[in-house]
């Protein structure tokens, strides 16, 4: 567990020092928002995947990633809109992969949600 998280902890590095090269290159903010969730930087991360959005506003992976990390913060409108967002962009880009994962997303958030209408 300490090897990978040396090893996280250098691919960040990694990821600063792209950054600094290229602040625009948003999926280095991408993959560096997956490395800082995964340590249990979820705010880290939501804001590397916003800085992802704010550079590629069409970033489907980016939105579905927050969305996550929306979730897991207990931001539950949050993650949807970025779900659906999400479903959205890999519509247009005609990933089918990325439609199923933000649409199942999408029904699980709704499914919660109407669930605890009823309750």
């Amino acid at each position: 567990m300490s090897q990978n998280l040396g090893e996280n902890n250098r691919a960040i590095q990694d990821f600063n020092q792209a950054l600094q090269i290229n602040p625009k290159f948003a999926p280095a903010y991408l993959k560096r928002g997956k490395l800082r969730s995964r340590q249990g930087d979820l705010n880290g991360g939501v804001k590397d995947y916003s800085q992802a959005i704010q550079l590629e506003p069409d970033y489907a992976d980016a939105y579905y990633n927050r969305g996550v990390l929306y979730y897991k913060l207990g931001n539950k409108d949050a993650a949807l809109q970025d779900f659906i967002s999400a479903l959205q962009f890999h519509q247009m880009q005609g990933n089918q992969v990325g439609m199923e994962q933000a649409g199942a997303a999408v029904d699980a958030v709704m499914a919660e949600r109407n669930k605890k209408a009823t309750d």
